[in-house]
């Protein structure tokens, strides 16, 4: 069995792992909350930029309760999400469009009586996929429709647990699948035929807290920029205080590496947030103000950081989001345009 060099990074380099080269690109990432309307239960939806989720901005209220586990966006920037009906009172099950002004989620076609507990956009085939595994032993692949919200199913994974529960899914720029079974804490790769390569697993990881952390929900691949694997965790940390951080993975099972949190705990130790599900923004989905590098909505400093950070030709395998006029390097033309959207 390999060994994973697992690191506990400081906060300027939280929220990428120690192989990662990049700086120049903090993707925004959207989550539901599942303690957004603490003491009192309920989904909030909130955003946050990758290196900094303790600065998180709650958007809204998902509505409907409880019973949101996926969240995603497509291509284009619409951000969706699934509610499993359950015995607390869920949402009507099926796939709902959330409003990323006011968070509010709105059912999408006609409610499905398919449970599935994440979510995840092929960015190959245009596709979006859930996921669920059914009486708690076959972890199952669905496509889902987002014009009528119907959910079918597209393929079974093997090499799983035989009691297993697949709460989390992401798919890579090659669409490749990777699934998350939080009853045996293992994060796993898939190929095209649905074989499943164990990628990390409590074996594997030796970091402080994070074979507690491999066993809770919430993953997302930032397929648009560098591939890299995000995993909101919570768990019991020391007693009574929980910890919720942004972890990151490489996707190839070399590094799973312990991240920045949300801020600190309310006072009885509940975290302030509860990541059910993370969904990345798209790089070519960013809010189309011209220097908003980072899209959070504000031109400022943080921008500027980005656009030095990326200074030089554009490199021709990788989006180059601070050439803000299109001419193939990022110069003194593209900073002087972020200057002139300051704000």
């Amino acid at each position: 069995m390999k060994t994973h060099a697992l690191t506990t990074l400081g906060i300027m380099a939280m929220g990428m792992t120690a192989s990662a080269t990049f700086a120049s690109d903090d993707p925004l990432i959207y989550a539901t909350n599942h303690l957004g309307l603490y003491p009192g239960f309920g989904d909030t939806l909130i955003k946050f930029n990758a290196s900094d989720p303790a600065g998180f901005t709650t958007i809204g209220e998902l509505g409907n309760n409880l019973g949101f586990g996926g969240l995603e966006f497509d291509a284009d920037g619409n951000l969706w999400a699934y509610a499993t009906h359950n015995s607390f009172g869920g949402a009507v099950s099926g796939l709902y469009k959330v409003d990323l002004e006011t968070g509010a989620a709105t059912v999408q076609g006609t409610p499905s009586s398919q449970s599935l507990t994440d979510l995840a956009w092929n960015p190959t085939n245009d596709t979006m996929y859930g996921v669920y595994s059914q009486s708690f032993t076959n972890g199952r692949l669905f496509e889902v429709n987002l014009e009528t919200g119907s959910v079918t199913i597209a393929g079974e994974f093997s090499g799983l647990d035989a009691q297993n529960n697949l709460v989390g899914l992401a798919i890579d720029s090659d669409g490749l699948f990777y699934v998350f079974d939080n009853m045996n804490k293992k994060l796993y790769r898939s190929d095209a035929e649905f074989n499943l390569t164990l990628l990390y697993g409590p074996d594997e990881l030796t970091c402080p807290q994070c074979e507690l952390a491999i066993g809770s929900q919430g993953i997302g691949i930032d397929w648009s920029r560098h591939d890299v694997g995000y995993h909101g965790a919570i768990g019991q940390g020391v007693f009574p205080n929980y910890y919720n951080n942004l972890n990151t993975f490489d996707l190839d099972g070399a590094q799973y590496t312990w991240g920045p949190d949300w801020g600190p705990n309310h006072p009885d130790g509940l975290p302030q947030v509860q990541p059910g599900d993370l969904a990345i923004l798209p790089n070519d989905a960013r809010p189309q103000i011209p220097g908003d590098l980072n899209g959070d909505g504000v031109v400022d400093v943080s921008d500027v950081l980005l656009l030095l950070g990326a200074w030089g030709p554009c490199p021709e395998d990788k989006p180059c989001t601070a050439d803000l006029n299109g001419d193939g390097v990022v110069d003194v033309t593209d900073l002087l345009i972020l200057l002139a959207n300051w704000g």
